[in-house]
């Protein structure tokens, strides 16, 4: 995927209870489309902790500086908490 302006990422979330873990969405950007396995990291969006019993919806900018015009792989990522109490 080569990010171009006003390129967004939507999806939708559920993150309840006080043993919560964090969720995140990265962006793999290669400065050489031909080389694929030299790349960086960019930290897109990120959330922790409780945010309700509800379902909620994020909206995503892939498009920055570290991205623009790169070719870029992206991923969700999360890391489960630490006890029962969360989902």
């Amino acid at each position: 995927l080569v990010i171009q302006r006003r390129c967004y990422m939507s999806f939708w979330y559920h993150m309840y209870g006080s043993g919560v873990g964090w969720l995140a969405v990265v962006a793999y950007v290669y400065n050489d489309p031909n080389n694929l396995k030299v790349w960086k990291q960019a930290d897109l969006w990120w959330l922790w902790g409780n945010r309700g019993n509800k379902w909620q919806n994020a909206m995503v900018s892939l498009y920055g500086p570290d991205t623009a015009g790169k070719t870029s792989r992206i991923a969700i990522s999360a890391i489960r908490g630490w006890d029962y109490s969360g989902d």
